[in-house]
């Protein structure tokens, strides 16, 4: 659909506002000054360590530093972004909020792996995804892995830039937003064992939320050194995504996702709401 200049630019504006009202807690490279002090991000770790993850029947672990901390003070969203490994290797991304002015708490899950997974609330099975989005591409048309750090760095970036994203985005009235690359990789790892060279998770944040995310790895196939992409979703909301012109990501709103959904959505309004001080008086 197009859009109008005037249309484009309140967008951008916006989104600009989001950014700098979030402060220090929209910096991927920075995601707290202090963490443990902040009552909101103690409760959602407290929320994710109930949780129990097994990946392909051994023990997956969620890191408990976060990859990124986001507010919208707009919206009164104060979120998180977790990463679950399973033998040294990105396995599972949590994004999960409270909101102060819904007073409700939400956690989305999104596979990084096409290992089965098994995830457990209370002992009860919660999600087992009978499939996942996940759908690697080789990229032929770039050059090998570079041989040090940080010139693969440089080349990922390049990557990431090659995607774009879209995102319907609201409960009500909702509207396209082309979602903005993150600065700073939400994630960098390597791993000798699994064949993995160099890799990084780069997010594409909606003011300052990350909606989506592009998983970039170094592999070697054949003995040889190879690019290796695929986008994956971190929000409900319908998200289309394009690599250079190529459409090469499109998965529908989620009005509520069954246990063995591609992708998982929790819903909650937790009684009573663990921050009352925060709510907005009710004129």
């Amino acid at each position: 659909m197009a859009r109008s200049p005037s249309f484009c630019a309140a967008r951008l504006v916006l989104g600009m506002v989001l950014t700098a009202l979030a402060g220090p807690l929209g910096l991927a490279a920075d995601p707290a000054t202090d963490p443990e002090n902040d009552p909101h991000f103690k409760y959602l770790v407290q929320r994710l360590k109930a949780l129990t993850l097994k990946v392909d029947d051994s023990v997956g672990e969620m890191q408990s530093k976060p990859l990124f901390r986001w507010q919208n003070p707009v919206s009164g969203a104060n979120g998180a972004v977790f990463l679950w490994t399973h033998q040294g290797r990105p396995a599972m991304i949590s994004k999960t909020h409270v909101n102060d002015q819904k007073q409700h708490y939400v956690e989305s899950m999104t596979p990084l792996t096409t290992k089965p997974l098994v995830l457990r609330r209370d002992s009860t099975v919660s999600w087992s995804p009978a499939t996942t989005d996940v759908k690697r591409r080789s990229l032929t048309d770039v050059e090998p892995p570079a041989g040090n750090n940080g010139l693969r760095l440089t080349q990922m970036r390049a990557i990431a830039r090659r995607y774009r994203f879209t995102s319907l985005w609201g409960e009500e009235n909702r509207s396209e937003w082309e979602l903005r690359l993150l600065s700073t990789p939400l994630h960098r790892c390597s791993n000798a064992d699994a064949g993995i060279i160099d890799g990084a998770i780069f997010g594409y944040a909606q003011g300052t939320n990350p909606e989506a995310a592009v998983i970039i790895e170094a592999v070697t196939t054949n003995q040889q050194p190879v690019w290796e992409a695929y986008p994956v979703r971190l929000s409900g909301y319908s998200i289309k995504g394009w690599l250079d012109e190529e459409l090469v990501f499109d998965v529908p709103y989620l009005n509520g996702t069954r246990w063995n959904m591609p992708f998982h959505h929790y819903y909650e309004r937790p009684n009573p709401y663990p921050f009352p001080d925060k709510t907005p008086a009710t004129p």
